[in-house]
């Protein structure tokens, strides 16, 4: 049976918060993933695979998602054995009111689906994740949904005004996102929170892609001030406040301004420009003071680890994570050649590979294909390279699980041994 609701969420903010929220693919990994890996079961394509295909995983389930044009199909599948068992699949019809989308234009609807509290959110319908069994949203159709790391808390915006959930029955609050101007959408940013503070994002324009400001929001009233950041670059959480960076054009340096809880100006100062060779590295996020010292002046003396460009690789395709060499490949955001010397390709980096705890993930690209490399970097052990394969579209990874999806629409499955 096909339900009709309509995704606004698909359109862009959306696309924003997926963006943001694949700086961390993975999650925390299992340190049982330094111990190797073996193939535990793989998953043929669907019969139709659609326009575009999302996977999950959620405790011992896979999610697939596949967009159909005018409707979303859920599969959901039990994977605790050597082959995935499918438990139930189910469709949703949907159409895209957005006057600027084509007729049939999906845009970002895979964006809509995640999962809260053992059930999969599509729009404003929820499946049971065990069983399949459907119940309307306590939201509209038009609202733009997403959900913490800890799938305790739902979010919902319909232009300013947005809303917490924290179950399908229960309200949490309801605020107003500030804004200078009109609020066309807006978005409450769950990957970038600080000591209890969420960061949101508001467009004017409705269609737009990227946001046109910010908001600090209190997770537990929903009190929302405002954010002011100079630039197109999105501000990130640090674990006392937030930072935002204003790159200038060619000549001019580089600025940073850093932000209490509240969003209110802490320090602005110019990015250090010198070359470097070394990231700091921390399991938790940094401070505005660690920040400082490291985006100012370059100093990484605070921190408790440091990942290195390889000062013997000519090729400038490898770090060193203590004693041990991590080969990226030429195709790597991590390092870059200048004036004949190879050198760290942007210190904002260090807040990519930061705040995720012991063991980070980085991609290594071939001739052969693209390698997902775990590397736990307080014991500088690099875990063996998992193959995503040359047709890689996306991957999911979920402790001891991982799942890769390739452009054809087949999954493999790898599990920590």
């Amino acid at each position: 049976m096909l339900l009709i609701v309509s995704l606004v969420a698909a359109g862009g903010l959306v696309t924003y918060l997926l963006t943001r929220d694949t700086l961390n693919p993975g999650g925390r990994w299992s340190p049982a993933w330094l111990n190797g890996f073996s193939t535990a079961w793989t998953l043929g394509p669907p019969q139709d695979i659609g326009e575009d295909m999302r996977i999950l995983l959620e405790e011992d389930h896979l999610v697939r998602a596949v967009s159909m044009g005018t409707s979303i199909t859920i599969s959901v599948f039990d994977i605790r054995d050597d082959a995935p068992r499918l438990l139930w699949q189910d469709s949703v019809e949907h159409s895209d009111p957005d006057p600027a989308a084509a007729p049939g234009e999906t845009g970002d609807a895979l964006g809509s689906v995640m999962v809260w509290r053992s059930r999969i959110v599509v729009g404003a319908t929820l499946f049971d994740l065990h069983t399949g069994s459907r119940t309307q949203a306590p939201w509209p159709a038009t609202a733009i949904v997403s959900v913490d790391s800890t799938q305790t808390r739902a979010y919902t915006c319909e232009g300013a005004s947005c809303t917490q959930w924290i179950s399908p029955t229960e309200r949490g609050w309801t605020t107003t996102l500030p804004s200078t101007g009109s609020v066309g959408k807006g978005i409450i940013d769950p990957s970038q929170t600080s000591d209890g503070h969420l960061l949101a994002a508001v467009a004017e324009d409705p269609h737009a892609d990227q946001p046109s400001g910010y908001a600090v929001v209190q997770s537990l009233d929903g009190e929302a001030t405002p954010l002011t950041v100079t630039g197109a670059s999105a501000p990130i959480a640090l674990a006392d406040g937030w930072l935002s960076i204003d790159r200038r054009r060619i000549g001019a340096a580089n600025t940073v301004t850093l932000y209490e809880l509240d969003g209110t100006v802490s320090d602005t100062f110019p990015l250090f420009s010198e070359p470097f060779t070394t990231y700091p590295w921390s399991r938790a996020k940094l401070t505005r003071e660690q920040a400082t010292a490291w985006l100012k002046n370059g100093d990484t003396s605070w921190a408790p680890a440091t990942i290195s460009v390889s000062a013997d690789d000519a090729a400038c395709q490898s770090l060193t994570v203590g004693d041990q060499q991590l080969e990226l490949g030429a195709d790597n955001t991590l390092t870059r050649q200048k004036d004949g010397r190879c050198v760290g390709s942007d210190a904002m980096k260090a807040f990519e590979i930061s705040g995720q705890g012991d063991i980070i993930s980085f991609h290594r690209i071939t001739d052969t294909g693209r390698f997902l490399i775990l590397v736990d970097v307080a014991r500088a052990t690099i875990a063996d390279p998992i193959p995503l394969g040359s047709g890689w579209k996306s991957h999911a990874g979920a402790k001891e699980v991982l799942a890769v999806l390739d452009e054809s629409g087949r999954i493999t499955g790898y599990r920590a041994r």
